[in-house]
């Protein structure tokens, strides 16, 4: 007789333990593969805050270095200026110096900073950063390479020599790849309007006239005129704003007065994301970038987003208006802008350290030290600094939030970068 057996199956029990079991090394592998990915994209957005400043850096070094190319390190003290602008038709004054360095200040729990003309986000005056951001100023021709040379002037209009080898280039590049020509030199690029066609921004720019003997005087454009010909420009003119006359500058008067470059004033300053949201245009910013500060504010209950800051370079034109169209963010989520410099004073140079650049004449600054610090998009430690140090010092880690927080991490990491750059334009003996 053949006896049947039977296959014992799981008990309750047995079955219970292996699907505890089962989950325990499902949630384990889960744990482990979620802190991993958490900890991948820490270290990416601190990359990417490192990329930031290394950007920043680059861009910001590049300008500093350029700065008093054919211009003046201070327009009122500068000797080869034989006409000081006082306003009116002229150049601001206030524009016409190398390099200007707007210190922030000590931390103050009561004051308001203010970058640019927009008040920073609450968290940089807090007690756990204590930062208060530099801003600054620079004035050079930043958009040649050269000057060029005056066929003739008479009154208000002044003549460019068309058959210099500079003229002549800019001609051949804007007919063989669609160059804006050589009026986009001194009135600034076209900007695209809202149908996206080019048109010339406006504002009111400036130029530097030399004469043969050295001696510099600024002036406003009112327009520029360039009729092509066959092989070149026919004639290029600049009428200006008004007569450059004064005492010492007759010699600009005859026959090859001299030279003519443009110069442009450049700004660096720290704004929230909060006010490029709403001032963008007036900043100088296009329409994109103030739409995703405005979704960046959205996420503020998480990320803290309405402490973001982002460094702008803007230009200006003659008077201090706003170029439109001409910020572009060169680095985002900056936390710190401070500046150091070396001075000269007689024949030794001096140190100057970090907020203490305040009332140093800027035609003795002979380089200037960048402190650039940026922080993760999103708070990823618990703790932040045991004693926040002084604005004057490297911070490491910035509190994102200004007030309560319903998230356990509210510190970002902060990676900083140092550069000393000289300003070789402004080698020379301080006066």
């Amino acid at each position: 007789m053949t006896r049947l057996r039977t296959r014992r199956g799981f008990t309750a029990v047995e079955f219970m333990v292996a699907v505890t079991a089962g989950l325990a090394v499902s949630a384990a592998a889960y744990t482990l593969s979620k802190s991993s990915v958490d900890v991948f994209q820490q270290e990416a957005r601190l990359n990417a805050a490192q990329f930031s400043s290394m950007m920043g850096m680059n861009r910001l070094s590049a300008d500093i270095k350029r700065a008093g190319f054919q211009t003046t390190p201070e327009v009122g003290e500068d000797p080869n200026v034989c006409v000081v602008p006082a306003g009116g038709n002229f150049p601001d004054p206030d524009l016409l110096v190398a390099a200007r360095v707007t210190e922030g200040g000590p931390y103050n729990a009561n004051v308001a900073y203010t970058s640019g003309y927009l008040a920073l986000p609450a968290a940089f005056a807090s007690a756990n950063n204590r930062r208060s951001p530099d801003r600054l100023r620079l004035s050079a021709n930043f958009g040649a390479s050269s000057s060029f040379r005056i066929s003739r002037m008479e009154n208000d209009f002044v003549w460019l020599d068309i058959d210099q080898l500079s003229v002549q280039r800019i001609y051949q590049a804007a007919q063989s790849s669609g160059g804006f020509g050589i009026c986009s030199a001194f009135e600034g690029m076209p900007v695209p309007d809202s149908a996206g066609a080019p048109v010339a921004p406006g504002g009111r720019p400036a130029i530097r006239l030399v004469d043969n003997a050295g001696r510099s005087r600024f002036a406003l454009i009112a327009d520029c005129t360039a009729v092509n010909g066959t092989n070149n420009y026919a004639s290029v003119m600049l009428e200006l704003a008004q007569t450059p006359a004064g005492p010492g500058c007759t010699t600009m008067d005859v026959t090859s007065p001299g030279y003519v470059n443009p110069v442009q004033f450049v700004d660096y300053a720290l704004f929230g994301a909060v006010d490029v949201a709403a001032n963008f245009a007036a900043i100088g910013l296009p329409q994109p970038i103030g739409a995703m500060a405005a979704e960046d504010v959205a996420l503020e209950p998480i990320t803290g987003a309405s402490s973001r800051t982002f460094l702008v370079r803007r230009e200006f034109d003659g008077v201090g208006n706003v170029v439109p169209a001409s910020a572009e963010v060169v680095a985002d989520f900056v936390v710190d802008l401070n500046f150091s410099a070396r001075r000269r004073v007689g024949a030794a140079v001096q140190a100057v350290a970090f907020d203490a650049l305040a009332g140093i004449p800027p035609n003795e600054i002979r380089s200037l030290g960048v402190r650039l610090s940026t922080r993760a998009r999103n708070p990823d430690r618990s703790v932040g600094q045991v004693v926040p140090p002084n604005s004057d010092q490297t911070i490491t880690r910035f509190d994102v939030f200004a007030g309560a927080s319903n998230t356990r991490d509210r510190w970002a990491r902060v990676r900083t970068m140092f550069s000393e750059v000289s300003l070789p334009n402004l080698q020379g003996d301080a006066f």
